[in-house]
């Protein structure tokens, strides 16, 4: 850390400078949860907490993908971070933890209040859609907890999360979007 300290002092250096892969060391510390190192780049005022790598990927998106809640719970107080950026697939952070069955990050974004729970990806998926295919119940738990999450929301390929969850076996969350007492619609598209 002490290392890290000292190349935030001279102001000639660049504090976002890319690597090979158009990653800034804020990417990287979000990425494999520094929370310490996190802290000393938003500290700092000197790191653009919506810079994106050459995936489109801003570090709240990794954080929010490898389940690094204590940094993704930084990332937001700093109000530094635009929640509904989206990567070059169309994913924000919110698809991204959903899709991975990040309970934790997915619970901070919606506390957030500035995720758009019906954002759809470039393939029209949703939040829950993803949450549904890759059998997260407690993800799609969440979801549903919202009164603006919409579960009968189709995909490019007229898939809906119930669908998603029939056709790979995943039973209990099928039973979850059909006892929610939302509309829900089954299509194979």
């Amino acid at each position: 850390m002490a290392i890290a300290k000292r190349l935030l002092e001279p102001d000639e250096i660049d504090k976002d400078l890319k690597d090979s892969h158009g990653r800034t060391p804020l990417s990287w510390a979000a990425s494999f949860g520094q929370n310490d190192l996190v802290t000393l780049l938003l500290d700092s005022g000197q790191v653009d907490g919506n810079f994106k790598d050459r995936e489109g990927l801003t570090p709240l998106s990794h954080a929010a993908r490898q389940g690094h809640s204590v940094v993704v719970k930084l990332l937001l107080e700093s109000g530094e971070v635009d929640v509904g950026l989206e990567d070059n697939e169309g994913r924000t952070p919110l698809l991204w933890a959903s899709s991975r069955g990040r309970a934790e990050p997915v619970q901070l974004l919606l506390e957030s209040g500035r995720a758009n729970v019906n954002h759809k990806d470039r393939d029209g998926r949703t939040a829950i859609s993803h949450a549904a295919q890759s059998g997260h119940a407690t993800v799609v738990e969440l979801l549903l907890g919202l009164d603006k999450v919409d579960a009968a929301l189709a995909d490019n390929m007229g898939r809906t999360p119930l669908s998603w969850a029939e056709s790979n076996g995943h039973d209990i969350i099928a039973n979850l979007l059909l006892k929610s007492g939302k509309s829900v619609a089954f299509s194979e598209g």
